[in-house]
Order: structure tokens, then C-alpha cells, then sequence
């Protein structure tokens, strides 16, 4: 071969390989390739602001290893949910991280994830049986109940509490569980009645409505979230019944924040999303490297009130 042919078609593949990589820089900046896994997630809804929290410091600890999150919202539907992670092990995705409710629908659909060799991480509500997924990370739910009833014991000598919780959430009865055991420590406090509905400001206010119109007499109100503890305390303001009442409630959102500093909420267990968020996603790429985490990591929560709210700031999540 000559040399002016050698230089001409060596100027022609590097034109042609510089032509790839423009191309293939092109492909990953539309999002056509992310370099790394893709993972789906599953959550019960996103309408709570604390879900919207955990799945963007999800995917920003997803993102910062090159992945792709695929996010769900079943907007609080039982039977969406179990579609959504068969719609998910469809796509063969990398990982699952499921904050879904435990009925037998979704405890198949969680063993179907599985059987197809997708590790699956629990993220913020436990499993029933935890050997049903390879990992769990939520807090320490036995604890916020408990910490909201020990800061009801140091303002009351007594008190009658009425308590909103969620059917099917392992979570939310751990955190019932919490509240009741430390309540039953001391005298003149009672559980008068265990309300379950959805976990939402309407659902609560419906409730605690209905329970203040049927005459049931109560000055506490423990909810197993604060979205449920304000729709609690809406019910209250339209009876004229919110100065006499504590409420409580749990996630430590900045809605329940500003009601503290005001006077109007006792006080909330806030949850930390951002660490279980990126918990979850250590715990994930440690099971895809071939390494066995700790089967459950329960992160603490901390307790909010009158008297440290100023800590905290009123306006982000923590």
C-alpha cells in the first residue's frame, strides 16, 4: 500500500471513530445510556411529601453511581402495586426497592421478583416475613411510637388517646406497638380507640370527625404520620376541640414542624429519609457485587417538639 493511501484511511477511521463517540456522547446525554444498572421502585403513593423525599434521595443515590431509578406510584392501590412490580420484573430491571403494603398479592409478586433472580430491598416498610427479600432498611418504628408516648407521659398526669393508623402496613403497626407498650408503663393513660384508614389528611379528618361526633372522649391523638396527624388536627379546629387535645404525629415533615413552633401540634418522630434512602442503595450494589449485607438496618428517629423544633428549621426535610 502506498502512503498516501495509509494516511487517507487512517484520516478516515479517525474521522469514523471520532463520529461514534459524538454520536454515543449524544445517546447518553438523551438518556439512551446510563453507564450502569437500572432499578425499579415501587412505593404505596407519592402523594405524602415524605414519599416524594425518599424516592428523590433514592434516585439521587442511584445517580451518583451511574444508575437509573424507574419509580412507581400506585397512588395508594393495592392491586397497582402488585401490577407495577410484575411490570417491573417484565422490564428486567437490575434491583427492586419495594415501600408497598404486605397483603398475600404482594408477598407472590415479591417471591415472583425473586425466582427471576432480581434482589429486592425493603425500603421504609418492613416485610411480614423479612426472609421474603434479601434486605430491609426502615427505622426503628417501635421507637418513634415510643418516643411520642414518653412525651405525652411528661405533659399529662393522664390522658385518653385516640390513635390513626393503616391496615396492612407493618410499619405503621410497629409504630402503634411503640406507642401503646410505653403508655401501659403508667397509670391513668389509655388507648380508647384504634382507628385504621388510608394515609391521608382527608381519610383522618373523616375519622376523628366521626369519632368526636359518636361521643367518644379523648384530649390525645397519636397518628402514625403527620399527614394523618393534621388531618386529625383539621377535625379538631372545626369542633373547637384543638386547644384541649395533643396531637401527635411521625415523619417529621415541615408542615408538622411549623405546627409545632406555632403551639398548635405536641409533636412529631422524624424519620430520616435521606440516610434510609442511601442505606437502601449501599445495601442494593452490595448484594449486585456478591456480598451478603445485614439482613435488616433499622436507622433512629428523633423526637420533635416545643422545645428543640428551633433546631431543625421549618421549611426542608432533614
Amino acid at each position: 500500500m502506498d502512503g498516501k493511501r495509509r494516511i487517507w484511511l487512517t484520516v478516515v477511521s479517525g474521522v469514523g471513530l471520532l463520529a461514534g463517540l459524538l454520536a454515543f456522547a449524544l445517546y447518553a446525554l438523551l438518556g439512551g445510556y446510563t453507564g450502569g444498572r437500572t432499578f425499579g421502585a415501587v412505593y404505596m403513593t407519592m402523594s405524602a411529601p415524605y414519599y416524594e423525599i425518599l424516592s428523590d434521595e433514592l434516585r439521587a443515590a442511584v445517580e451518583e453511581r451511574g444508575g437509573r431509578l424507574l419509580s412507581r406510584d400506585p397512588e395508594g392501590d393495592p392491586d397497582l402495586q402488585v401490577q407495577e412490580i410484575y411490570d417491573l420484573i417484565g422490564q428486567k430491571v437490575d434491583g427492586l426497592f419495594l415501600d408497598v403494603l404486605n397483603t398475600p398479592a404482594v408477598d407472590a409478586a415479591v417471591d415472583a421478583a425473586r425466582a427471576a433472580g432480581i434482589p429486592v430491598v425493603a425500603l421504609d416498610t418492613p416485610r411480614a416475613d423479612s426472609r421474603m427479600v434479601d434486605c430491609t432498611v426502615t427505622s426503628d418504628n417501635h421507637m418513634l411510637g415510643a418516643q411520642c408516648a414518653r412525651d405525652l407521659l411528661s405533659r399529662r398526669t393522664s390522658a385518653r388517646v385516640l390513635v390513626l393508623s393503616q391496615n396492612d402496613s407493618v410499619s405503621m403497626a410497629q409504630r402503634v406497638s411503640g406507642f401503646a407498650r410505653t403508655l401501659k408503663t403508667r397509670e391513668n393513660y389509655a388507648v380508647v380507640r384504634t382507628i385504621c384508614c388510608d394515609d391521608s389528611m382527608s381519610a383522618a379528618r373523616a375519622e376523628t370527625l366521626a369519632a368526636i361526633d359518636g361521643g367518644l372522649e379523648f384530649d390525645a391523638v397519636f397518628a402514625v404520620s403527620d399527614e394523618m396527624a393534621i388531618g386529625a388536627m383539621t377535625a379538631l379546629t372545626e369542633r373547637e376541640r384543638l386547644d384541649s387535645v395533643l396531637t401527635y404525629g411521625v415523619n417529621g415533615s415541615p408542615d408538622a414542624r411549623l405546627l409545632i413552633d406555632e403551639g398548635l401540634m405536641a409533636g412529631t418522630a422524624a424519620q430520616r429519609p435521606g440516610v434510609l434512602a442511601r442505606s437502601a442503595a449501599a445495601c442494593m450494589y452490595e448484594l449486585l457485587e456478591g456480598r451478603r449485607p445485614e439482613a435488616q438496618y433499622q436507622i433512629e428517629g428523633v423526637m420533635i417538639h416545643r422545645d428543640n423544633v428551633g433546631q431543625f428549621g421549618l421549611n426542608d426535610w432533614q
